[in-house]
């Protein structure tokens, strides 16, 4: 049960006793109900002494009534008041303990519903988060964002009152609104976290952008538009968080110099388009709205103050002892590091500008140093400067000692980025700039290899036919660089170059591992684009994955598109990656709209809908998703006795085989193949998850399953609900219906969902179980588990769909536990005479003509071509099986028990659907008081 927030936490004290314990009330019993003021003698003088004690009982009924409403909200407290209602028309006594078991009902429906809603906003949470854009902002951390989100919501006791169904219950709605407010006080709190700070001593306080943050985002703006506004914003926060630092480190101050940077160019006439935080409208997008402009202009007045305290905290404010010089060669130096860095890092910077680099940087440092009384502000500048340049120096100057050896800046820019510190060689290169050392040179030669070799694994430049033609040669190069480095002799007391040795050692060895990965991929088929978004995922043994897949599977992952991600969960499952068992069209780019839960638990089954349509023409289909988790499921008795595969790979076998069975049959009774049992189960994917996905079952469904359930429910539900009977009068159906109806809405496991409204399958609706085509298409199921072996066949996986009181048509369900290899009598999944630890009927009785004629002229290659994927042994089974149904139509027509396809409306007809030892439907109508009666009394238990 979810732990309760808000209003509901005040269950734990809701004690009726309060309430019945004024002058002697616990003793008398009161009664409630309906409309409790009409009621003043009659049934009320059965349970109470006097007129007093009736008018203080009313009074008491009332104040409870009362209290159920604003404890759990006006729809829970609706659905105790059935049960006092029952109480009160049949005259019982309306205990301290009855009363007590009503509080504990809604304890336990309240629980429902936050867990309800709980999944409700989770899957109404990205459409909060984005609003009407098609992005959710950015914001540094995600989980206090949606966590804010959920906090607002849950102060709000209307909001835990309620009851949801989906998204379309919170957005919209004063909840939406409320969820959107805090959503955007949170992001403003992420973005600028110390905006109070400002109006600090010395300080000016900011305009009233912050006030603007807190509204919506102007209107008229794009995606991309109000995602500059917050990074706007966020860059403010930035700068605040620094200018308010009691404490100025190296680092912020080398990251001040760069925001002053950054706000100059913002603060230009059209700003900096390039940037991000850029609020200004681009060429070729609208103009900003007047609210937008001043949300923009407000922000901007608040940079020019930050700017100033900025430049204040760094001692460069105008008038703090700078001459223009020198301020100048200060913001001209921190670019020029900040252009040299980039342009090392990358490799992009020009060799023969090194010398011109290395001069201006000497010039500027002079023109610092020559800045007669630096302030302590000043001078803290002035030492990250140089420190900085330093570091930039000696890279300039390595860049121009390894020219000679024809290493190029994008070499080295690639050991940089393996961590290989190259000024560690410094003291083994000779004194004289023109000579060249050849155990150097063989070094040397060595890290280009292996720096050319990073790059192309890093940028997938090898296309497949380079990469197939370079494997070896490049291979055979860094084992020949692997001995060279063995070889090198480190000088004792060289550190430095001790560690860069153990680094090119390292990442030579990561580099040949790779490559002999990608020579496996290559083999088995892999392209080089998919070995790219293999490493792109997180593979890092790239022959270890690649020995998962066969060829074959290798070109069918290939074909569709299928990343490594959900490759490995085929594997993870145990499923060999077959066509059928392909994700070709359901792949979560295509999910529309906003997923529904099917499930309180995490992780189950989600209602989706997949836009399977072009840019023209939309064609979406509303299915259920279930993700496939790995494992392997536990081994039931009848499929150990019969030879089912029950690992995940052969349960999708089996389902899509029986799919394939049921359309075998239905083409040859002469029926649209629209009118099959079994939903079409394919793979897809969905929130980076593998799944199987089936059509959505519409209309109504009927209670047969739900009273299955109830039977089989099981544990200590039974006990509880038989205690909770004992003071009720055991033989009342409304009682015993009530009751039920409660013990199953504590059972998650068995949910289902009407029209896209997650509810309870135990409903009363009302159906016909009389209608002809029922007991037809019941027969033609029974006739599809004889054929392929079903084993599992109760009323809790099928679904009759009714539209009203009129019967549409039949959904077979979980139709995996079939297809045995030891199974080779389809008359086994009924009762005694029966296999043991099956469910299911036996054969039928009646049968009509176009049911013994697809029988009696199906064909084995027929049989066998719709059973591909299942073992040669489970299709011997199902070929007998074949056999002896083709037996049991020729028994059928000898007994004359072979009616017109237009009778099942027949006496014959009627007489044989009530043998629930071999009907189906027989089965449906007798649990429905059987689970009644077990659960009542314990009888066949």
């Amino acid at each position: 049960m979810p732990e309760f927030t808000g209003s509901l936490r005040s269950l734990g004290s809701f004690d009726p006793g309060t309430l019945v314990d004024r002058g002697g009330m616990a003793e008398s019993r009161i009664g409630l109900g309906g409309s409790v003021g009409d009621r003043r003698g009659g049934m009320w003088s059965c349970v109470t002494r006097s007129k007093s004690e009736v008018a203080e009982n009313i009074q008491v009924a009332r104040e409870f009534q009362a209290k159920l409403v604003d404890t759990f909200g006006e729809d829970i407290a609706k659905e105790l008041s059935k049960d006092l209602k029952s109480h009160l028309e049949k005259g019982r006594p309306l205990s301290l303990y009855r009363l007590t078991t009503i509080v504990a009902k809604g304890r336990e429906l309240a629980g429902h519903n936050i867990a309800q809603n709980d999944g409700v906003l989770k899957g109404a949470m990205p459409q909060i988060l984005k609003g009407t854009g098609t992005h959710p902002p950015k914001v540094p951390n995600q989980e206090a964002l949606e966590k804010a989100i959920r906090d607002a919501l849950e102060s709000d006791p209307e909001y835990l009152k309620a009851r949801f169904t989906d998204s379309s219950d919170i957005i919209g709605t004063r909840f939406g609104k409320i969820a959107e407010e805090a959503r955007d006080r949170e992001v403003l709190r992420q973005m600028r976290p110390h905006s109070h700070r400002l109006v600090s001593p010395g300080l000016r306080k900011p305009t009233d952008s912050i006030a603007l943050a807190l509204q919506k985002m102007p209107p008229g703006l794009s995606d991309v538009q109000k995602q500059r506004f917050i990074n706007g914003e966020k860059f403010l926060g930035e700068v605040q968080d620094l200018v308010t630092s009691p404490d100025l480190q190296p680092g912020d101050i080398q990251k001040g110099l760069d925001q002053l940077a950054r706000m100059s160019e913002l603060l230009k006439p059209g700003g900096s388009p390039t940037d991000d935080s850029c609020v200004c409208a681009r060429p070729g997008e609208p103009p900003l709205s007047p609210e937008a402009e001043k949300r923009r202009d407000a922000m901007l007045k608040d940079m020019e103050h930050l700017r100033g305290a900025l430049l204040e905290r760094l001692g460069m404010e105008d008038g703090g002892g700078l001459s223009i010089a020198q301020g100048n060669a200060i913001r001209g130096l921190n670019t020029r590091l900040n252009t040299l860095d980039k342009e090392i890092t990358d490799g992009s910077i020009d060799k023969a500008k090194v010398g011109e680099h290395l001069t201006a940087i000497r010039d500027e440092i002079e023109v610092l140093e020559g800045i007669a009384t630096p302030t302590d502000a000043q001078q803290a500048v002035i030492d990250v400067l140089k420190a900085r340049a330093e570091v930039i120096q000696g890279k300039l100057e390595m860049i121009a000692l390894f020219d000679k050896y024809d290493v190029s800046p994008t070499d080295l820019a690639a050991l940089g980025r393996m961590g290989v510190d190259i000024s560690a060689m410094r003291p083994m290169l000779p004194s004289d700039p023109t000579t060249v050392d050849p155990h150097v040179k063989e070094l040397v030669d060595g890290m280009k290899q292996l720096a050319g070799t990073h790059d192309a694994l890093r940028t997938n430049q090898w296309d497949s036919e380079a990469l197939d033609t370079s494997l070896d040669a490049t291979l055979q190069a860094l084992r020949d660089f692997q001995v060279t480095l063995d070889e090198t002799v480190v000088p004792s007391g060289s550190t430095p170059f001790g560690d860069m040795i153990g680094t090119l050692k390292t990442e030579t060895s990561k580099a040949i591992k790779d490559l002999e990965g990608a020579k496996v991929a290559r083999e088995r088929g892999f392209s080089s684009e998919q070995i790219r978004e293999a490493r792109e995922n997180g593979v890092t043994d790239l022959k270890a994955f690649a020995e998962r897949f066969s060829p074959e599977e290798v070109a069918i992952l290939k074909e569709n598109n299928i990343p490594s991600s959900i490759a490995l969960q085929y594997k993870e499952a145990g499923l060999t990656i077959t066509e059928e068992l392909a994700v070709d069209e359901f792949t979560e780019d295509r999910v529309t709209g906003t997923p529904t839960p099917l499930s309180l638990s995490p992780g189950g089954p989600v209602r989706l809908q997949y836009n399977l349509g072009d840019d023209d023409v939309d064609d979406v289909r509303d299915v259920v998703f279930r993700p496939i988790k790995p494992g392997i499921p536990e081994r039931t008795p009848a499929g150990t006795r019969l030879g089912i595969d029950e690992s995940t790979g052969g349960a999708l076998q089996r389902q899509q085989a029986v799919g394939r069975v049921d359309q075998l049959l239905t083409r040859a009774m002469g029926l649209d193949p629209d009118q099959g049992l079994v939903p079409q189960s394919r793979m897809g994917t969905h929130d980076g998850q593998l799944g199987i996905v089936t059509d959505f079952p519409r209309g109504e469904m009927s209670t047969t399953s739900g009273e299955h359930n109830l039977r089989t429910a099981g544990g200590t539900g039974r006990q509880e609900l038989l205690r909770k009977l004992e003071e009720a009068e055991g033989d009342d159906p409304e009682v015993v219906s009530d009751e039920l109806s409660l013990l199953l809405s504590q059972n998650k496991l068995e949910r289902r969902v009407v029209d896209g409204t997650p509810e309870y399958i135990f409903k009363e609706l009302p159906t016909d179980m009389n209608s002809p085509q029922l007991r037809r298409d019941m027969t033609r199921l029974q006739l599809l588990d004889a054929l392929t072996g079903q084993v599992d066949r109760h009323p809790g996986n099928y679904v009759m769909v009714f539209d009203g009181r009129n019967y549409v048509g039949l959904r077979a369900l979980d139709n995996e536990k079939c297809l045995g290899s030891h199974s080779d009598n389809p008359d086994l999944i009924g009762p005694p005479p029966g296999a043991r630890d099956v469910q299911g009927v036996r054969l039928p009785s009646v049968i009509d003509k176009s049911m013994a004629r697809a029988i009696s002229n199906m064909r084995p290659d027929d049989l066998r071509e719709s059973l591909q994927g299942c073992s040669e042994e489970e299709i011997q089974s199902a070929l007998k099986r074949l056999e002896g149904l083709k037996t049991h139509v020729l028994k059928l027509e000898t007994l004359g028990s072979v009616i017109e396809d237009n009778e099942w409306g027949s006496g014959e007809a009627i007489q044989a659907s009530g043998d629930s030892r071999t009907s189906l439907l027989a089965l449906s109508r007798e649990l429905r008081e059987y689970g009644r009666r077990v659960y009542l009394t314990g009888e066949g238990e």
